[in-house]
């Protein structure tokens, strides 16, 4: 559809704060920023509200508030579309630092990417870290977890992951060759489940293994342990290439 938009007269852009639209976003931009069209005919509505939660009268009043997407975002989508696909994550992340962002919410976007990298001490992201730690006093279900998993997001910096990326990350730490949590599911999900197989898996609670309390007391390191292989933009995050973040003060330190 994108590669007809010379056929209208105008093409709003509508995309709400979380992590995946932005990114959705930063691309659709790059690609206008390279397209011969009159700027003040791509307009854009960016919002911190998810969409599929509103009025259809809200979604009139937020029509209303369209603005043309302008040559300084388009410029800034080009720029942040690069720094993503860069296999250095650090000019990436030093978006949430900038003080002034043309793009509304870019600065989220960069700043909740620092949830993928295994931390110092415990090699677990901030993401599995939550997880650990939501388990410690008592199990709890896939659902439950997500459900306190996006308050807990919401309320620092917005939403980072969909439910199908937090099975996929409760999934791997079920299934790591040193699990750091066990349950009676013995499936990983997959989107074609449904019916009882898919509320099992739901609702079956979690606990924590030993290896999992000794992750999360810091004596053991699931970085060490474990395999570690997955994607931040064109950062490839292995245990040869080992990307972690130093909460502590707040960087990336790169392997070696």
């Amino acid at each position: 559809v994108i590669m007809s938009h010379a056929a209208f007269d105008h093409v709003t852009l509508w995309f709400e704060h979380d992590l995946n639209d932005m990114l959705q976003l930063l691309q659709i931009l790059d690609f206008f920023a390279g397209e011969q069209r009159e700027r003040s005919t791509l307009r854009l509505v960016h919002t911190d509200r998810h969409l599929t939660r509103i009025s259809s009268d809200e979604l009139l009043a937020l029509a209303s508030e369209a603005r043309p997407a302008g040559t300084a975002r388009l410029n800034q989508a080009t720029e942040a579309w690069a720094r993503w696909r860069q296999p250095d994550p650090r000019p990436w992340l030093a978006l949430a630092l900038r003080p002034r962002l043309e793009i509304k919410h870019l600065w989220r976007a960069a700043l909740v990417s620092d949830g993928i990298f295994p931390l110092t001490g415990s090699g677990v992201s901030r993401s599995e870290r939550f997880v650990l730690d939501a388990l410690l006093e008592e199990p709890k279900s896939p659902a439950r977890l997500f459900a306190d998993f996006n308050r807990w997001h919401d309320a620092h910096c917005g939403a980072y992951m969909g439910d199908w990326s937090f099975w996929s990350l409760v999934d791997d730490m079920l299934f790591a060759d040193k699990p750091l949590t066990t349950r009676a599911v013995r499936y990983r999900f997959g989107p074609q489940m449904g019916g009882p197989a898919l509320e099992r898996y739901l609702h079956e609670p979690i606990s924590l293994t030993q290896f999992g309390r000794e992750v999360l007391a810091g004596r053991d390191d699931h970085a060490r342990t474990n395999r570690i292989d997955r994607w931040l933009g064109g950062t490839h995050i292995t245990n040869a290439t080992l990307w972690r973040w130093d909460s502590l003060n707040h960087r990336v330190i790169p392997p070696g």
